[in-house]
């Protein structure tokens, strides 16, 4: 991809995930506490310990992890969201956890020396980018002191019920703007990159040893209401559906909807990876 698309996606990442904050915090953080407990679980944190939680969203894994250090640890989760730091700050300052601080920040450049941190956690908090990736591992290998440690999970699965995507499907813009045609040539390539990524050892290339992967099932309710929400606001979704007339969206989400409900209690199957840096 040009440069130019590169760091327009970018933007359009930080729009969307900007959109989703109020529904994610709602929603999906009560729905997939399991799925941080069993992160958390993977890292073994320690007291005293220092923790870098990537993606770190309204901030749910990162609080996990500060009751884990204690007071004497230190946590910094980062994201590129203003929104979802803007809540993640708030909710530290309501917590009175001294111990966990929030940066905007991209995964892929961190902004911290070598050997920073001991561990590196990531709950859903995948880099910004495909091309981000690899660079992201290198990083997180980088910042790690010798024996530190890394837990990262991502859905091994598409979460949302197809049936979404069939009422979609009926729905989508015929005739679509210059700037819709223009997002879906950049979803479209977006697509191609991820699937250049050869996702399989990224951890071993970036120097990482003793990397164990599992995946994993849990049961998570999500309302109906809160899985249009977070669909409609979700990368190339959100573009179509802002070109429908006022008269259509609203058929199109009584009838998605109704797709949803029976798929408001899904099983979240997810990849689990852990991983050290070679050391102590």
């Amino acid at each position: 991809m040009k440069t130019a698309d590169k760091e327009w996606f970018k933007r359009l990442w930080v729009e969307m995930n900007d959109r989703q904050a109020a529904v994610w915090d709602r929603h999906i953080v009560p729905a997939i506490g399991a799925i941080r407990g069993r992160l958390i679980e993977l890292v073994d944190l320690k007291p005293g310990e220092r923790v870098l939680d990537v993606g770190t969203g309204t901030g749910a894994v990162a609080f996990d992890a500060a009751r884990k250090v204690g007071a004497d640890g230190r946590v910094a989760g980062i994201d590129t969201s203003p929104r979802m730091l803007k809540r993640a700050r708030e909710k530290a300052a309501k917590s009175g956890l001294k111990s966990v601080e929030f940066r905007k920040m991209n995964s892929s450049s961190l902004d911290w020396p070598d050997e920073s941190f001991d561990a590196v956690i990531s709950c859903l908090g995948q880099p910004e980018a495909p091309w981000d990736v690899r660079p992201a591992c290198a990083e997180w290998h980088r910042i790690l002191v010798p024996g530190g440690r890394l837990a990262i999970c991502t859905e091994a699965e598409d979460p949302f019920p197809a049936q979404f995507q069939e009422v979609f499907a009926r729905y989508k813009v015929r005739t679509p703007s210059r700037k819709l045609a223009e997002r879906r040539r950049l979803s479209s390539g977006v697509s191609r990159e991820a699937d250049r990524i050869p996702g399989a050892r990224l951890l071993e290339d970036a120097g990482f040893v003793d990397v164990r992967r599992s995946v994993e099932s849990f049961q998570v309710f999500i309302p109906a209401r809160a899985q249009l929400e977070l669909l409609l606001t979700w990368g190339l979704d959100y573009e179509e559906y802002s070109e429908l007339a006022p008269s259509v969206r609203h058929r199109f989400r009584t009838e998605a909807s109704e797709a949803i409900r029976p798929f408001e209690t899904v099983k979240g199957v997810m990849n689990f990876a852990s991983a050290c840096k070679a050391g102590n």
